[in-house]
């Protein structure tokens, strides 16, 4: 594995699984250099904290928890790809049921198959860096990682297996969050992959399919018969416009829809209303609060704890502008506040009102 960048830090936040998730892949691309501060402190801090606190990381690692903590690191940069396609506010949901497979599939591959050892992993990096030996004394003992020839297949089973161990709990919580009863399971059926590919082949497959429709039909009051043959009359074609003209699901879906529907005489010879009536709310459900979550965060960064003492209309102006505006031009966002600033005649607190003034200034 080749590394061209240098790294400044490995903080993290406990309330943010990512910024875990980083700190532990930089030790294990850096895990050289980690040690090498770690000696440098010892030998400059003398006996402060830091230099104990380095002591014991250096009389701590050995090999086996070395792979073991590179095995983490895949295991959690796996779960930060689902996490990330999750905590999109606009994500689709159809491609849910193939997220959850697919990581299900690779950490079935990484940590069963042992493919873990072999692919461009943390893992095989790790191993990699161990085939050489570097040897350091603390506090008068001698260390030693690294083994020329390689690191001990046991060492690496019992890793493996603690791995294995992971994957079983992983899948329990997958159950449970992602369960397949749940109407946003059902639905995957919008899901234009093709159908002898992947998760959307299992489906096929194992007749799960019938089982989303009749679901779909019930909850949102539907006839069943109907729906399905909408369905198989209309997927081929929003396969294609998927394929031909690179789009995401639902705008495939969507481009289907008008060319079925646009006229009276082509609308007879190809009903949809049950159909549209699943899109709709296919296109409408949302089981993600990401957005909501980085709004409430913005807010608190936008007017602290006090708010800034500013009134209620003051601070939802300021929001809708941070929130209407982020993706502007700076000039388009400035001559946006000086519409607002110049309606509403306010400071910032609300408290006197500067009309002339604050058209003069800003104008």
């Amino acid at each position: 594995m080749k590394i061209d960048s240098t790294v400044s830090n490995l903080r993290a936040a406990k309330h943010r699984f990512e910024s875990y998730s980083k700190p532990l892949a930089r030790f294990c691309l850096y895990v050289e250099a980690v040690i090498h501060v770690a000696l440098r402190i010892v030998a400059e801090r003398g006996s402060d904290s830091a230099a104990q606190h380095a002591k014991a990381f250096l009389t701590y690692i050995n090999n086996e928890r070395l792979v073991q903590l590179a095995m983490m690191a895949d295991a959690a940069d796996e779960a930060l790809k689902l996490i990330r396609e999750c905590d999109k506010e606009e994500w689709d949901t159809a491609r849910m049921v193939d997220l959850v497979q697919n990581f299900m599939d690779r950490i079935e591959w990484l940590f069963e198959k042992n493919g873990v050892l072999d692919a461009q992993t943390f893992t095989a990096h790790m191993l990699n860096i161990l085939k050489s030996v570097k040897s350091w004394t603390v506090n008068g003992t001698p260390k030693q990682i690294g083994n020329v020839l390689g690191v001990p297949a046991i060492e690496i089973s019992r890793c493996l297996a603690r791995m294995r161990a992971w994957r079983a709990v992983a899948l329990s919580v997958l159950s449970a969050e992602f369960p397949d009863f749940e109407l946003h399971a059902s639905f995957a059926i919008f899901s234009l992959a093709p159908p002898d590919a992947g998760p959307a082949g299992r489906v096929e497959a194992t007749g799960a399919r019938d089982v989303h429709f009749r679901r779909l039909a019930q909850v949102l009051d539907l006839d069943h018969e109907k729906l399905r043959a909408q369905y198989d009359d209309h997927v081929y074609l929003a396969r294609r416009l998927k394929s031909t003209q690179e789009l995401g699901n639902g705008e495939a879906w969507r481009m289907a829809m008008e060319k079925t529907q646009r006229d009276s005489s082509i609308r007879s010879a190809h009903p949809a209303q049950e159909l549209k009536a699943a899109l709709m709310r296919y296109r409408a459900f949302s089981i993600s609060t990401g957005g909501v979550e980085r709004g409430f965060s913005k807010q608190m960064w936008l007017f602290g704890t006090s708010g800034d003492h500013q009134c209620d209309r003051a601070m939802f102006l300021k929001a809708k502008l941070t929130n209407d505006y982020n993706d502007k031009e700076e000039i388009d966002v400035i001559k946006h506040a000086q519409l607002i600033w110049r309606k509403t005649g306010m400071t910032p607190g609300c408290k006197r009102k500067y009309p002339q003034q604050t058209t003069k200034t800003l104008g």
